[in-house]
């Protein structure tokens, strides 16, 4: 504190050490920053405020909208969550050939050929998958009940990372 009573005190003798017409130019600037400081503090806080009161408004009659539609709105969300399940794992009653196409999609994977084997099974022809993608999509196989019965990989020469799969799936029961 002492510190800043020293500086307050130099100023104030530097300030009257001035002459007469000096301290007049010196406090007109000082009370000109003072306003156009004070004039936009203002003026920035009341754009704040406005721009806050459109955003209450525009979420108050959100809500009201909301509360008047709710039952509307959990309808659709039920049937929403109940389309999202069955596109995820294909549901109960999918065939084989959707349930595993619907899984092999977020891997990047697409089947060149398949064919049924027997009643339960169906066998996939992959060409020019990634080698990674195609073993994440192998363990995602097991949560959707599908067993893998059987995997022959061969690596691709000309491109790295790349291989071609045969797999063989039937449902678990």
């Amino acid at each position: 504190m002492n510190a800043l009573q020293t500086a307050w005190v130099t100023l104030r003798q530097r300030f009257a050490a001035l002459p007469p017409n000096d301290r007049r130019a010196l406090l007109v600037m000082f009370a000109a920053i003072a306003m156009t400081v004070l004039y936009f503090s203002i003026t920035l806080s009341r754009s704040y405020q406005q721009s806050a009161i459109a955003r209450y408004k525009d979420t108050l009659e959100d809500l009201r909208w909301i509360v008047l539609n709710l039952d509307h709105i959990g309808t659709v969300a039920g049937a929403a969550s109940k389309t999202a399940s069955v596109a995820v794992d294909g549901g109960s009653d999918a065939s084989l050939i959707n349930r595993a196409t619907t899984s092999a999609k977020p891997f990047g994977i697409a089947f060149k050929r398949f064919q049924p084997e027997g009643d339960t099974g169906l066998r996939l022809w992959i060409e020019g998958a990634e080698f990674d993608q195609l073993m994440r999509w192998v363990a995602t196989l097991e949560q959707q009940q599908i067993a893998l019965d059987q995997l022959d990989i061969d690596k691709l020469e000309k491109q790295p990372g790349l291989v071609d799969a045969r797999v063989l799936l039937s449902v678990q029961p």
